[in-house]
């Protein structure tokens, strides 16, 4: 599969690709009814995700805060924009 480039525009292939629009999840790890955490997660795809492929984006870009949290993961959640920046606290 190509890779998007959200600064040029561009697929690694070359083609133009202006209608691909990035979508946003919170991933959720839960530990125990009082510990847990979210990861705000933004990609840039092709094709909508799964839950499996979006925990192994979190995995194979280091957004969980220890190794193996995956494992934790209770659920996987399409957000806005701006629900996203406020999980990042950034407004881009």
């Amino acid at each position: 599969m190509a890779i998007y480039d959200p600064n040029s525009n561009q697929h690694s292939d070359g083609r133009d690709s202006i209608a691909i629009q990035p979508r946003y999840y919170d991933v959720h790890c839960f530990f125990d009814r009082t510990d847990g955490y979210s990861i705000p997660v933004k990609i840039v795809s092709e094709r909508i995700l799964n839950d499996d492929e979006i925990i192994q984006h979190c995995i194979d870009n280091d957004l969980f805060s220890q190794e193996g949290d995956d494992a934790f993961v209770n659920y996987v959640e399409e957000i806005d924009k701006e629900d996203y920046q406020d999980m990042k606290g950034t407004k881009e």
